[in-house]
């Protein structure tokens, strides 16, 4: 789970992505994490 969200913030550091993509992507992370 870490690794998938080092990508996310590597990527939000190269270029700063819209608070909707961080939601999106916070989301998709969460329910990825309870479908474990």
């Amino acid at each position: 789970m870490d690794h998938k969200l080092n990508l996310n913030f590597t990527g939000f550091g190269q270029n700063l992505v819209p608070i909707e993509k961080l939601l999106y992507l916070w989301e998709l992370n969460y329910i990825y994490e309870r479908t474990k």
